[in-house]
């Protein structure tokens, strides 16, 4: 395509027609300009072919015409001469020529008279490979080498691995740039795969028309479904699915050989690990030819969309000319256990010795997600006194701990009305062989985490504190007065008043649960008040007898549901199961129910029927009640004597270590009667763990 700007400057005399002079091998596009009426194609021995302007009047001066050419399109040659373009009856000229290739087209001058080559970026052109020259007299000659280009390719990938149980997807992301001349095709070197694979192989995004496998060592085609040239993003995926248990050690190996375009000039390429389910891949042997990179480092063009959370692991291929293989281990890592108890705030208050034995009292408060089992282990030496469960004693069963040591399971359930809260409360004893002026207190040991600890120290009295271990705050501490046995008579006192209190309003609160149907609620509530023993004798036998004719109606309710729901899949009609439905709420999975609708499950029973059903209900409550119940434990009560030291700490992660409290004290004096007060408290204390030992057995 030729395109000029002919400035023709008429002197002396005006003119009517301009002749210009058609090149060889080109037509005429347009001819327009100020003044320009028409034009015409002539042909005479002295111009060949040309056209004739016709102005429209007798013009004198500067006249302007656009001309645009058109032909065929031109091969790379050796030496090509370009056509001019100039008004036939000028005298002289001068001015400027711009030859720009075409897409995928290199040239350059190789011969040139009367013209010299400039700069093409001084006359504001810009297009790659351009060429500018200056027209110094009329009769100029310019000859050009044209050479075609082969494509210039550039690439970047991404090869994302996404490893699941028996199944791995791979998602490849290519992104290339096609500078010089456009393509039809692009061959690519595919990690092998099996026939399985391959049959899932397709392109996703980007103008593909077809893959077409080349051979059988990963080489495949992509061709596009018109010619490309710039940027293009593709985006190929496959799965491949193994037989083979990542468990197993055959499977816990795998070799991972990164993509790469075939004919690409340069390549960046990447390799991303991800892991799904309760698999964990670690990456061996990088060598010098990989290279970790942080996620953000890969272009974001080749991320999924879809999914933009960070990998596992992500690679680079440091070197483009090498194609190594990356290894990658699996591990199937177990299901971790959930925590179905969750100590939400601890307190601990001990009572030590002159000599460093330690009496110990746990207060905890647990959320219960799920009834479980409390694993309490003591050191060797230490021994536990008592447990109690939301102010019940409990059956504690002993299992060998590490180091020698004791592990103590308390079954924990949610108080009743405690909204899934549960109170623990233990006791233990041990220690002794104080080392100089330090003291190491021990607490228990836990199969759950702990927050919110608070540590009470009664030391003995003569001794103050002087430092203590770091992960402890120092709350306070305070001296107290020594303790006596009428502190001791007025609080036992005043925590039997408390607890006839406590548990009359538990009594009362049980009839309310009747009333409403709250079955559960109120078995646990009468059972907790028989149990306990708060109450006078007459009470605490009315709360027996109330629990026991509470748990024989349950046990009637159960046994006839259980009759009803025979009956019901025995019938052939669906009457019967109306009736009943409309009963027995236990028949639609509601367990509550109150004393009238209990009364109207029976009403369709027969007095023999229900003085069976009552006989039975009887006999398999007496056997639960004949049972070994828990012994009752004793309670313990740390006096606050001496000095008393309080320290608190925010965190215990590790469940399986023991909380350990280190002192350092200095001893001022030590009073012969505070001496003999804690050694009776000491001697009292055993002499109740003896008791409860023997409860037991």
């Amino acid at each position: 395509m030729l395109g000029a700007t002919l400035n023709v400057n008429v002197a002396r005399a005006g003119v009517f027609t301009l002749a210009v002079p058609i090149p060889d091998g080109f037509e005429v596009d347009s001819l327009t300009g100020e003044g320009v009426a028409h034009w015409t194609e002539g042909k005479s021995d002295a111009l060949g072919r040309h056209a004739v302007l016709h102005l429209a009047t007798k013009t004198k001066g500067m006249i302007r015409v656009d001309a645009s050419f058109s032909g065929a399109g031109i091969k790379p040659m050796e030496s090509w001469a370009v056509p001019q373009i100039e008004v036939a009856e000028s005298v002289r000229s001068s001015g400027t020529l711009m030859v720009v290739p075409g897409q995928g087209l290199q040239i350059r001058a190789v011969d040139r008279e009367r013209i010299s080559q400039s700069d093409a970026r001084d006359f504001g052109e810009t297009r790659k490979g351009a060429l500018a020259f200056r027209l110094l007299e009329k009769d100029w000659k310019l000859a050009l080498k044209i050479e075609a280009l082969e494509p210039w390719i550039t690439a970047r990938t991404l090869q994302e691995v996404t490893l699941r149980e028996g199944q791995s997807r791979t998602r490849m992301a290519i992104g290339i740039r096609v500078e010089n001349a456009g393509i039809n095709t692009l061959q690519v070197q595919l990690p092998p795969m099996s026939e399985s694979a391959e049959r899932t192989l397709r392109a996703s995004a980007g103008p593909v028309s077809d893959l077409v496998k080349i051979d059988d060592s990963g080489l495949w085609e992509i061709r596009f479904q018109r010619r490309v040239i710039g940027d293009v993003e593709l985006v190929l995926d496959y799965q491949e699915i193994s037989g083979s248990d990542p468990a197993d050690a055959a499977a816990s190996e795998m070799k991972i050989v990164p993509a790469s375009v075939v004919g690409s000039r340069q390549q960046n390429r990447f390799v991303a690990l991800r892991a799904g389910g309760r698999l964990a891949l670690n990456v061996t042997g990088l060598g010098e030819v990989w290279q970790k990179t942080p996620w953000s480092a890969v272009p974001d063009t080749l991320k999924d969309r879809g999914d933009m959370s960070a990998p596992g692991h992500v690679m680079r291929v440091v070197r483009s000319d090498e194609n190594p293989a990356l290894g990658v281990k699996i591990e199937r890592r177990d299901i971790a256990d959930s925590l179905k108890l969750q100590v939400t705030s601890a307190g601990l208050t001990t009572l030590v010795s002159i000599d460093g034995s330690t009496v110990t009292v746990a207060d905890m408060r647990i959320k219960v997600v799920e009834k479980n089992t409390l694993r309490v282990t003591l050191p060797k030496g230490y021994e536990l006194m008592n447990a109690f469960v939301n102010e019940e004693s409990v059956l504690v069963a002993e299992v060998p701990g590490a180091a020698g040591g004791t592990s103590y399971l308390i079954p924990v359930a949610a108080d009743v009305d405690g909204e899934g809260m549960a109170v623990v409360r233990f006791a233990y004893r041990g220690g002794g062989a104080a080392d100089g002026d330090e003291y190491a207190l021990v607490g228990p040991a836990m199969n759950v985490p702990m927050k919110s600890i608070e540590w009470q120290v009664s030391l003995p009295e003569g001794v103050e504190l002087s430092d203590f271990a770091d992960g402890y705050s120092l709350v306070g501490q305070q001296m107290l007065s020594r303790y006596g046995v009428d502190q001791y008579l007025r609080l036992m006192e005043s925590k039997k008043l408390e607890g006839k209190e406590k548990a009359t309003s538990m009594l009362d609160q049980a009839n309310v649960y009747l009333q409403q149907g709250e079955q559960e609620k109120a078995r646990r509530t009468l059972s907790k008040v028989a149990k306990g023993n708060k109450l006078d004798a007459a009470s605490n036998e009315d709360a027996r007898v109330q629990w026991k004719s509470l748990q024989t109606q349950q046990a009637l309710v159960s046994l006839n549901t259980r009759r009803q729901k025979m009956e019901i899949y025995n019938r052939s009609d669906q009457q019967g199961q109306v009736v009943a439905d409309n009963a027995n709420p236990l028949l639609n999975d509601d367990t509550n129910y109150n004393q009238a609708q209990a009364e109207a499950i029976f009403a369709r029973n027969t007095t023999e029927e229900n003085a069976v059903l009552r006989r039975l209900a009887e006999r398999i409550i007496d056997q639960q009640q004949a049972a070994d119940p828990a012994p009752e434990g004793i309670e313990l009560t740390i006096p606050d004597d001496g000095n008393v030291v309080t320290f608190r700490r925010a965190l215990q992660v590790a469940g399986d270590a023991p909380l350990l409290l280190e002192l350092e004290v200095d001893e001022t004096s030590v009073t012969p009667a505070s001496v003999i007060w804690g050694s009776l408290i000491a001697a009292g204390l055993t002499l109740a763990a003896g008791m409860l030992r023997k409860g037991r057995k």
